[in-house]
């Protein structure tokens, strides 16, 4: 959900970092969340909310104001959990754990190490990105995710203070991340290591793409999906799990993996990539069709599909794809 750089936001970002931040670490890690939650539901009440509801009537026609309104809410409450639950990760223990995240198909990655290639979780921006990676280290887990963090475009404020801080808390997660454009090579030895690897496979909003990209059909409109975890996993024979984290009625997050599919080398072509890489678009379709609120990328979502049509057109240059070795190479955002 990108905005504008305003004076307006470096405020919002001041009194998010210093006095919200500091009320947030105060508190119990369930407690803090539903904190955050309340604030997304503050926003919405003062008026937000009104071009998620533009773009999702695009999608769902027939629905009532009231549906559009709720979607909106739970689109503002993933959004502001997965940008400020980092301040959170502290306060969760193995402990307090269970009451904040719980979890299907776990046991499917359990059953993929036994292959003894590694696995790589494939997940979208639909829910907290980082709590599953944080947990899964927290329970001692090698896992690590490839991610994307850039100051580019930001304020002074955004630069000095918002980024920085959110360095210095990332840092704090209990897994290491390891960003596009630098050597992507620990990503090859982690997973011969047999680790467990988490991916973002809906792309980079509506930033530049990064990697090699598949245009596929999505909610009705075309989206860019990156193709760097299907041709790793068939690069390296590692186990494809897609993966997904949602807040139940309940009011913990449910982290739900799939089991394994295995893509075919490249000694048998590039289909089985492209497949896999389609396989995962419809898998998240069907995701946000049931359930549209926690893809919180609905603020941005024209764009989105604009930017795939630019790319589809070529009128954008592709970048680099993902490789083994010894360059800057890129395969997806975090």
């Amino acid at each position: 959900m990108l905005v504008s750089e305003s004076v307006a936001r470096d405020l919002v970002r001041l009194i998010t970092w210093f006095p919200f931040r500091w009320a947030l670490e105060s508190l119990p890690a369930k407690t803090a969340y539903g904190l955050l939650r309340a604030v997304a539901d503050a926003h919405m009440a003062l008026g937000g909310g009104g071009k998620i509801q533009r773009n999702m009537r695009e999608v769902f026609p027939g629905q009532t104001d009231a549906w559009f309104r709720d979607q909106a809410r739970k689109c503002y409450e993933a959004w502001y959990v997965n940008q400020l639950q980092v301040i959170v990760f502290p306060q969760i223990t193995r402990r307090c754990l269970p009451e904040i995240l719980t979890w299907e198909g776990l046991e499917h990655v359990r059953e993929a190490l036994k292959a003894g290639k590694g696995a790589i979780l494939l997940h979208a921006h639909y829910g907290p990105i980082h709590l599953p990676l944080h947990a899964l280290g927290l329970l001692g887990w090698p896992v690590m995710q490839l991610g994307l963090r850039t100051d580019e475009g930001l304020s002074a404020i955004g630069q000095r203070v918002a980024f920085r801080l959110r360095e210095r808390y990332e840092a704090r997660i209990h897994a290491p991340i390891i960003m596009v454009g630098r050597f992507l090579k620990p990503l090859f030895k982690w997973l011969k290591e047999n680790g467990v690897l988490m991916m973002t496979g809906d792309g980079a909003g509506r930033a530049r793409p990064a990697g090699r990209q598949l245009v596929q059909p999505f909610l009705g409109s075309k989206m860019l999906f990156p193709i760097g975890a299907a041709s790793l996993a068939a690069r390296t024979g590692a186990a494809l799990l897609f993966m997904t984290t949602h807040r139940t009625e309940a009011g913990r997050f449910l982290t739900r993996i799939e089991p394994p599919c295995f893509v075919a080398g490249e000694a048998d072509g590039k289909s089985g990539v492209r497949e896999t890489t389609g396989r995962f678009a419809e898998y998240l379709e069907a995701k946000v069709l049931s359930n549209p609120g926690p893809w919180f990328l609905w603020d941005e979502a024209n764009e989105i599909f604009d930017l795939a049509e630019e790319f589809e057109a070529g009128r954008i240059v592709k970048m680099p794809s993902l490789q083994a070795g010894n360059g800057p190479e890129n395969a997806g955002k975090g």
